[in-house]
């Protein structure tokens, strides 16, 4: 046996940096080296739009907001399986949206809902109302899940 193979297993490798090694953060996460962000006044509100490196800001409420769009998706699915069983969107916006663009136009009606009622939120919250925005998280989850309990309840009785 060749004597560089005997020895291999005795000298292991370097452990490797989890993150490349840069000028500013020399082997971190640069993520860990963030300034924390101020919190914003009434008179604040154009940094929101500012996403440089020291104005990044995080979402407030993010598990509200991903229970939300689940409630959002989830209404979508049943929506579309509720119609090509024979029923109808009695939701009147949803309905001209599907008339005119049929799924895309719920899709976007639906895209477009959850972007304003996070918007709102992240807004509200931004603006040291933080109650009031996680009162509206969870009154919309809330909402957002009411079409997927009537759907689920008339697909339960469909057939029946």
């Amino acid at each position: 046996m060749c004597r560089a193979a005997a020895n291999a297993h005795v000298h292991a490798p370097a452990p490797q940096p989890r993150y490349r090694a840069t000028a500013m953060h020399p082997r971190t996460n640069p993520l860990e080296n963030r300034k924390a962000t101020p919190a914003l006044t009434t008179g604040d509100l154009s940094t929101l739009t500012r996403l440089g490196d020291e104005t990044f800001l995080a979402a407030r409420f993010p598990n509200h907001y991903c229970w939300y769009i689940l409630g959002g998706m989830l209404d979508l699915i049943l929506t579309w399986v509720v119609l090509h069983l024979g029923g109808r969107e009695i939701n009147i916006l949803a309905h001209r949206a599907i008339e005119f663009l049929d799924i895309w136009g719920l899709i976007a009606l639906k895209i477009a809902s959850i972007i304003v009622v996070i918007t709102i939120c992240e807004t509200l919250a931004r603006i040291n109302k933080e109650t009031v925005a996680k009162r509206l998280a969870l009154a919309a989850i809330v909402v957002g899940f009411f079409p997927v309990a009537v759907a689920l309840a008339q697909l339960a009785t469909y057939g029946h």
